[in-house]
């Protein structure tokens, strides 16, 4: 018999399998970066189409078989309202109160794979599951940020507080949605709504907490390197997923919310380990 699992164990091993199952663990960051840009040109705003990113990784058997099969966990996931790419200064692009959403459902394999995606979001997707070490990440966190190359990055950097909350949701509530959705439960997708409201706030003061700790009191701005080394090494954990899921729960402790999605995950019922696979759903 297996071992049976803690609460939070549970939901650890179900949004694992989660990560696990996609084919981030199978890349590594500079492939997958290479292939996502691949295919990119000035004058595309920073988007990309499902047919370019399926051209891009054909020679990618794990990747190329998702992103060309209806209904796939990373098709559907690359055409959710996580990849829409947001309005600078909001986070109002990622749940459609600025743009009318995409009804994916109702339209032809043809007419999804010509829909955009945010190549930026893409690409932080790949430093939070794809294969790398962590200076490589973080250097192309970096890359991300300062698109210009800059030798240097401010504490009031626009593209650092845009993205980097969209960066925690990426590492939280989108693998709780979609864990959620392959176990079987339907979504409220209103009591998401509010509860990325609610979480805006906490995400801000995750981003706050990180700004103090690599510019501390009097820098305004650091160098390349030393931003690099810092969420490389004693940082690294505002970067990792596991990390800032556990980030976010002390967060939600403290501040007494209940998360919606991680509350469905709770309901879909134990979970005991087998000695010789990995872990499975009771019935």
């Amino acid at each position: 018999m297996g071992a049976c699992l803690s609460r939070q164990e549970e939901f650890n091993a179900q949004v694992g399998q989660f990560e696990k199952s996609l084919p981030f663990s199978k890349i590594s960051i500079q492939d997958y970066q290479e292939r996502v840009k691949r295919l990119v040109f000035e004058g595309d705003q920073d988007q990309i189409t499902l047919r370019q990113l399926i051209e891009s990784f054909k020679d990618n058997n794990s990747f190329h078989t998702e992103l060309s099969t209806e209904g796939s966990e990373l098709r559907s996931i690359f055409l959710s309202k996580y990849l829409k790419k947001p309005q600078m200064k909001s986070l109002l692009g990622l749940d459609g109160k600025n743009q009318a959403p995409q009804k994916i459902s109702e339209q032809s394999l043809a007419d999804q794979n010509d829909l955009k995606i945010w190549v930026t979001g893409l690409l932080m997707l790949g430093i939070l599951y794809c294969q790398g070490s962590a200076r490589v990440k973080a250097n192309v966190f970096f890359e991300i940020l300062q698109k210009e190359l800059n030798s240097d990055i401010t504490h009031q950097d626009q593209e650092f507080i845009t993205f980097y909350p969209i960066y925690l949701q990426y590492a939280t509530s989108l693998p709780y949605h979609f864990t959620a959705i392959r176990l079987g439960k339907e979504l409220d997708e209103d009591k998401e709504k509010d509860e990325e409201e609610e979480l805006e706030t906490i995400y801000d003061s995750i981003k706050e907490e990180l700004i103090d700790l690599i510019y501390g009191t009097y820098n305004n701005k650091v160098s390349r390197s030393e931003f690099i080394d810092k969420l490389s090494g004693s940082l690294w954990r505002y970067l990792d997923a596991n990390e800032l899921r556990k980030i976010l729960d002390k967060k939600l402790k403290e501040n007494s919310i209940n998360s919606y999605l991680k509350s469905q995950l709770d309901e879909l019922g134990g979970i005991r380990v087998n000695g010789n696979g990995p872990a499975q759903t009771q019935a």
